[in-house]
């Protein structure tokens, strides 16, 4: 029987003694043959422990005698490599181990993709000691499928960059929990008779230590971390607080990620904030990114349909930059298109802007969908989306992101006849 994990980490920190002791080198290398789970699932676990067995048994025959073999759980494998001289000699112990397995295993008459892969850590250069060597190979393991010849090493840029993330995470709960981030509203204009009549509401957050942490930095690591419906709740219900300051003239747009669609209490839970703050439904805007309204996932578009049925508008975010796809459009219950930034902001001076620009517009009035420009950063930019028939602007030029105060601020002030650009 092979050595199991839980004695592995006693025997590799032998291994390492003999090492420093000695002056030398050594690698430790985790072998992941993927197929051991598949056999597992589709002939039981003793045909999975003869692969597993058969392959250790030709690495110790192919490796030199004072290599060691262990396993470390069903389908991987630890390779002690030990009296290494350079890092050379332990890339050359992996190859050896990637072409004594080969891609097919033979099982019962059976040919199953092997597909095995490497990670590689050493001592002294990656880690001193047997938790943390292991902790690297591990790291370097998850990078090995997608690495040249299916070897993964140890990154230190990429370990940082990890704990950073992790780091990063833990933060955010704290900011969610005891209210840390903000909100800003940026208002949206209605082109034809130059009135704010709506606005997005935009997270913001601004950690001691870590300074302005932009929007999907923060997003993604809430998606990572498990923290979007907390966000999400958070959001909707202090978006809709401050909006209903305003009264019930203007509408608010809020952003929801594709984890957020998938979620079964959704509309629920976008009913019960409406309730809470007494807010119509018709006052909200559910924006989602192209990219999402093209997942294929029944509970997306289920729950599109129920936020629909409540009488809350659908937005596409960003459109053009993602999948596109009219069937999609077609099939979804979409009331407004969003053309993404990259498109405005330099249509005046790009001939293929300009015409992407016009083609959206064009588009989505014959499918009786509303549009509306991001990105607007001058008066020039404005008038010309006028003139296209575009309904609604957002940008720095019509006004920055606002707190709820400043908003309101403004709403007194505006003058629509000064904005107004659209025949």
């Amino acid at each position: 029987m092979l050595p199991d994990h839980l004695a592995f980490l006693d025997h590799l920190a032998r291994h390492i003694d003999v090492a420093r002791a000695s002056g030398t080198s050594l690698g430790l290398a985790l072998l992941h043959i993927p197929c051991v789970g598949r056999v597992d699932s589709l002939l039981g676990y003793r045909k999975g422990d003869e692969i597993a067995q058969t392959a250790a048994s030709h690495l110790t025959q192919a490796l030199r005698p004072a290599d060691r073999i262990y396993r470390v759980d069903r389908g991987t494998l630890a390779c002690v490599l030990t009296g290494l001289a350079n890092e050379g000699q332990a890339w050359a112990g992996a190859y050896k181990m990637l072409r004594t397995l080969g891609r097919q295993v033979e099982i019962d008459t059976h040919f199953i993709q092997a597909m095995p892969s490497v990670g590689l850590a050493l001592f002294p250069t990656d880690a001193t000691d047997a938790d943390a060597l292991l902790a690297r190979a591990s790291l370097a393991l998850q990078a090995a499928p997608g690495a040249r010849d299916r070897i993964g090493t140890y990154d230190a840029e990429h370990h940082l960059a990890s704990q950073h993330e992790l780091d990063l995470q833990s933060k955010l709960g704290d900011a969610v929990e005891e209210n840390g981030l903000l909100l800003r509203f940026q208002p949206q204009l209605d082109l034809q008779t130059g009135a704010i009549v709506s606005s997005e509401a935009l997270s913001r957050w601004t950690h001691p230590t870590l300074g302005v942490v932009p929007p999907d930095v923060f997003i993604r690591a809430a998606e990572m971390a498990g923290w979007m419906p907390r966000l999400t709740h958070w959001l909707l219900h202090t978006c809709l607080r401050q909006q209903q300051s305003l009264g019930n003239a203007l509408s608010v747009a809020v952003n929801l990620s594709a984890q957020d669609l998938a979620e079964k209490d959704l509309p629920g839970l976008i009913a019960q904030a409406l309730a809470t703050w007494n807010v119509q439904p018709q006052n909200l805007v559910v924006e989602i990114t192209e990219t999402a309204m093209m997942e294929n996932d029944a509970s997306l578009a289920d729950n599109l349909g129920q936020v629909r049925q409540m009488g809350i508008r659908l937005s596409i975010d960003d459109f053009g930059t993602g999948y596109s796809s009219l069937a999609r459009l077609k099939i979804l219950p979409v009331d407004e298109i969003k053309i993404d930034v990259s498109f405005v902001r330099d249509m005046l001076n790009n001939t293929q802007d300009q015409r992407i620009v016009r083609s959206i517009i064009d588009l989505a009035h014959n499918l009786g969908v509303a549009v509306v420009a991001e990105g607007v950063e001058n008066r020039q930019t404005l008038e010309q989306l006028g003139a296209w028939g575009c309904d609604m602007a957002q940008g720095y030029f019509i006004s920055p992101p606002l707190t709820i105060a400043e908003f309101d601020a403004l709403l007194q002030a505006h003058r629509p006849t000064e904005w107004a650009v659209r025949a």
